[in-house]
């Protein structure tokens, strides 16, 4: 088992966290780096908890085009589902099945909600 280390955040928080898991969290600078400390401990649950770590990671980043069925069911029983989505829709992922969507239902979801906060604007205006 990794070494438990403690990592200082900006705001002076400590928060406990594998080695394995400050490295990912580092790699994603936004999370650390903002010192977004909700947003950094919604990775490292996801992290944690994601019915897909037990999962064929393939089946997760298909071909284009390819079958996502398994990925899907997968993420459809994952307790962490809305925040790994969360975190794949605000990190821009562009591969593979995140929170229970590929990437082009994800392009699709944020023209959508794009779209609604245009609308938004234009009956505030």
């Amino acid at each position: 088992m990794e070494n438990i280390k403690y990592q200082q955040l900006s705001q002076g928080e400590e928060v406990k966290v594998f080695p394995s898991e400050l490295a990912v969290a580092r790699f994603l600078g936004a999370v650390i780096g903002t010192g977004d400390i909700d947003r950094f401990k919604k990775f490292i649950r996801v992290d944690r908890e994601a019915k897909c770590r037990d999962g064929d990671p393939e089946a997760f980043f298909p071909d284009k085009g390819g079958e996502t069925k398994y990925a899907k069911e997968m993420c459809g029983e994952c307790p962490v589902r809305e925040d790994c989505l969360d975190l794949a829709m605000e990190g821009g992922e562009e591969f593979g099945v995140w929170g229970d969507l590929s990437p082009k239902e994800r392009k699709k979801l944020t023209k959508t909600e794009n779209n609604q906060e245009e609308d938004g604007l234009k009956q505030a205006s």
